[in-house]
């Protein structure tokens, strides 16, 4: 009867010793960006990262990679791309918050890759971590590019309220010599001078400036009445009198457009093609 219960007993102490020992996983952490959440852990600093739960550490994988895709398709426009504020405020956002948790997740993939245990999924979570990184290392030249993108585009919507604004106020009155209302430079430094008789002079990077006279007006169409007979333009002053006045327009009153920053792209070290959002 004694040596049973010994038997019994060795059996169970087996049994005890061929259970899994599972180690609770490090505390978990989110990131929300464009839309998408993703958990992320410290998993480089767990113990026997081979004895954590698979299920665990591949959730925390594959919500980074959606994440992580639709932040880098959202903000793949480039330096010569169009930004909206949408995408402008995507990598303003990812500036801020995904720093900390690509550098836990890059640390943990690397953790796994040494620990040979059978982990999928690490290639493609890899790739895009690298690829968000290097998003992010661009994120200064691409804001500072797509900021002003978008100013100019806010600066030429306004503009031709501005111009008539001007026009109304100086060339309300007649005058016997020309009146020169408004000076704009575009983005490019492209200058105009405009005069209440339709002529101006323009002054391009690189070239002397050129006085330009008012445009004809169009022909009437063929078949139409025959319309009172138009004024003929009167007589202007010879070009060099309006490009003395514009010689002599403050700088400081021009209009000027804000200007792209150029920027030299960074080539990429492969040829890897941006992924597609999840």
């Amino acid at each position: 009867m004694r040596a049973g219960v010994v038997v019994g007993v060795a059996v169970a102490v087996a049994a005890v010793g061929c259970v899994k020992r599972i180690i609770r996983p490090p505390a978990e952490a989110y990131v929300e960006l464009a839309g998408r959440k993703a958990s992320y852990r410290q998993w480089a600093k767990t113990e026997e990262l081979c004895l954590q739960d698979p299920a665990v550490f591949q959730g925390d994988l594959e919500s980074m990679n959606q994440l992580l895709a639709v932040f880098l398709e959202k903000t793949s426009a480039g330096l010569d791309g169009a930004w909206g504020d949408e995408q402008i405020g995507v990598l303003e956002d990812g500036q801020v918050l995904l720093p900390q948790p690509l550098a836990l997740e890059a640390a943990s993939i690397e953790a796994a890759e040494l620990s040979q245990c059978k982990w999928t999924g690490l290639q493609q979570a890899k790739e895009l971590n690298t690829m968000a990184k290097r998003r992010l290392e661009q994120a200064p030249d691409l804001l500072k590019v797509a900021r002003a993108r978008r100013a100019l585009a806010d600066w030429k919507a306004a503009h031709p309220a501005v111009e008539q604004q001007a026009r109304e106020q100086h060339c309300a009155a007649p005058a016997k010599q020309p009146v020169l209302f408004h000076a704009c430079e575009d983005e490019a430094s492209r200058l105009e001078w405009h005069f209440c008789d339709g002529s101006k002079v323009v002054a391009s990077p690189g070239n002397l400036p050129t006085w330009q006279q008012p445009q004809a007006p169009a022909p009437e169409p063929s078949g139409a009445k025959k319309a009172k007979a138009k004024k003929p333009l009167p007589k202007l002053p010879p070009p060099e009198v309006y490009l003395d006045l514009a010689s002599k327009y403050p700088a400081g009153d021009v209009v000027r457009a804000p200007k792209i920053p150029k920027i030299v792209p960074v080539k990429k070290d492969d040829g890897a093609e941006e992924p597609e959002a999840i």
